[in-house]
């Protein structure tokens, strides 16, 4: 039954992994490995709390077991309860110091709680057990590069995060994450968007901890900011070809945890939220939303009727994209005559875009508006606000207001 198990997991097939196990340990209540591999399914199936639950009863059986400890750190992870993650972690490298993965969590976790120096330390540790771990070096790079963008940081530390990514890229990294992190560093030319491995890594990482980390850190604006901006140019022309339905059929890209969707609920009789993170739709799903897709923005506006919404909103999402003519082009044939585009950006006093080493791409207010109308999309409001804050500074970003002719 184990065997199974096993095969199905490792298959992806978790629903009869589950059930198979399940009935394991109807049989065998003390079964260790049978918990441990239920916790596996669990985490994959998208159920960390239950991951957890299960990790714990198998601790009580055998605590002195380093996998099952190193297990429960990934779940408690996956809640974003990074303190207990890193206690797990800890003590799973106590029990079973010859285990490379375990200092890889150990310092993903210390970046997550912002002590980078710490993780750079725990990061070093790994790559002297595993010296060609792909995954250590780009953790590694990375959090150089964070060194790197520290105020008063010199040249040599930027010099240190160049060098740290070309060695992740010898040993076996996409090439494009390379260039897009090396472009961050001002090391050769930016792509037109962010790889969407990236955004959509970043985002599954990020996904326990970000409501809490944006409000209560951060003071983050943005969806209330960008839906009264957006709410504020509707009008009844809006509605476009089915005037007899009531509300606004609306598209939030890049939805995220829906923080949007209370927002527009009351507005809207179809509302869809469109990620790249599976994790982050998770989210979402208790939000109001009539219908979630993990999908590339482009990619599911081209997949949809032409004019099928009166609203096409997106908050934070251009800063993980350049060239945003791709995306106008396919908001305008999403929209319909006279719908809405709300969108936020950073602003950029230049020309065009520019990524930052932040990873975040900034765009002038003129290409914003230069773009927009070359695909009928007429500016109808712009607004200047304080989004969030970062390190206890306000930081501005720009609200566009887009209009189908």
């Amino acid at each position: 039954m184990y065997g199974r198990a096993l095969a199905w997991h490792r298959e992806g097939r978790g629903d009869a992994a589950a059930q198979t196990l399940l009935e394991l340990l109807a049989r065998w209540p003390r079964e260790v490995d049978a918990m441990s591999l239920l916790a596996a399914v669990e985490a994959q199936r998208g159920r960390p709390a239950e991951a957890e639950r299960l990790l714990r009863n198998a601790l009580a059986l055998q605590p002195q077991r380093a996998t099952l400890h190193h297990n429960l750190g990934n779940a408690l992870a996956a809640q974003g309860r990074m303190e207990e993650a890193l206690a797990c972690f800890e003590r799973s490298l106590a029990l079973r110091p010859d285990y490379p993965p375990t200092r890889v969590n150990i310092a993903r976790a210390l970046q997550a709680l912002g002590r980078v120096d710490d993780a750079l330390a725990a990061i070093d540790a790994a790559l002297a057990a595993s010296p060609a771990s792909a995954d250590a070096l780009m953790i590694r790079a990375g959090l150089l590069a964070e060194q790197a963008r520290r105020p008063g940081a010199d040249a040599m530390a930027h010099a240190h995060a160049v060098q740290a990514y070309r060695r992740a890229e010898a040993e076996g990294v996409d090439a494009d994450m390379v260039r897009y992190a090396l472009a961050a560093l001002g090391t050769g030319e930016a792509p037109p968007t962010s790889p969407a491995q990236y955004v959509r890594q970043l985002f599954d990482r990020y996904a326990p901890r970000f409501d809490e980390h944006l409000r209560d850190r951060l003071n983050y604006r943005v969806p209330e900011l960008l839906v009264a901006a957006a709410l504020a140019q509707v009008g009844p022309e809006a509605v476009g070809a089915d005037a007899a339905r009531p509300g606004l059929a609306v598209v939030d890209l890049g939805c995220g945890t829906g923080l949007c969707g209370p927002l527009l609920r009351p507005t809207a009789s179809r509302m869809v939220g469109v990620d790249l993170s599976a994790r982050m739709l998770e989210g979402a799903a208790a939000r109001g939303y009539d219908e979630l897709v993990c999908a590339d923005a482009v990619t599911y506006l081209d997949g949809q009727p032409a004019a099928s919404f009166d609203l096409v909103l997106a908050a934070d999402v251009v800063v993980y994209i350049g060239d945003i003519g791709p995306l106008a082009v396919a908001v305008r044939r999403a929209l319909r005559p006279g719908g809405m585009f709300a969108l936020s950006t950073e602003p950029h006093d230049g020309n065009g875009y520019q990524l930052q080493p932040s990873r975040r791409y900034a765009h002038a207010d003129a290409y914003v508006d230069a773009v927009a109308r070359a695909q009928g999309l007429e500016p109808v409001a712009r607004h200047r606000e304080v989004l969030r804050e970062e390190h206890g500074t306000p930081v501005e970003g720009v609200l566009h207001v887009l209009r189908r002719a």
